[in-house]
């Protein structure tokens, strides 16, 4: 069983390694453009508008960029939540403005500390480095967002990605979450389907 568990963590480095390449060889502008395409595409699903909450990742330079889709989500009724490492452990903390976020654990944005905490969130937009039409995710290698998805009430999940990140197939640990959705700068993916309704 650790024989397989190691074999599945070496092939997931391969893999992070290879998208990472991917990734590089995309301009800043492609990247920006696709990025305004996936916020765009996000917008005419009409979701924005039924959502009490929601939960997004803070954007790296390599990801699909985040912060139109936050600063649109602030100026409605929903409550932004935005992930906040505390002890090595992340948690969802509310976000009411742009300018609340500092620099936290490996200098990503974060906001400034807060007890408010949502028990429910009706929708978490996941980051990744790859995925499958299916909805297998592969981060970052910590396992934060598995962790959060496995202890916390949500409604459902989506992934904002870049197309070329999508893969025929990852490796799969016990504890890996798969998510329901995934918009790309050429697609929606509703991954539900996609596994048969699973």
């Amino acid at each position: 069983m650790k024989t397989r568990e190691s074999d599945i963590k070496i092939t997931k480095n391969i893999i992070r390694n290879y998208i990472r390449q991917q990734l590089l060889s995309l301009s800043n502008s492609s990247k920006e453009t696709f990025s305004n395409t996936i916020t765009e595409y996000f917008l005419t699903t009409g979701r924005l508008h039924t959502l009490d909450s929601l939960f997004v990742y803070i954007s790296r330079p390599s990801e699909v960029n985040t912060c139109q889709l936050i600063e649109l989500a602030l100026q409605t009724e929903v409550k932004v939540y935005v992930p906040k490492i505390v002890n090595n452990h992340m948690i969802a903390q509310r976000l009411l403005r742009v300018t609340d976020l500092v620099p936290g654990k490996w200098g990503l944005l974060e906001p400034v500390a807060s007890s408010d905490s949502p028990t429910h969130v009706d929708l978490v937009i996941t980051p990744g480095l790859a995925f499958t039409k299916k909805g297998a995710r592969l981060g970052h290698g910590a396992g934060f967002y598995d962790k959060w998805l496995s202890n916390n009430s949500y409604t459902s999940t989506m992934a904002l990605a870049f197309d070329i990140t999508l893969l025929e197939s990852l490796p799969l640990s016990p504890y890996d979450i798969k998510i329901d959705n995934i918009i790309t700068e050429v697609r929606y993916i509703d991954c539900r389907e996609e596994r048969g309704g699973i």
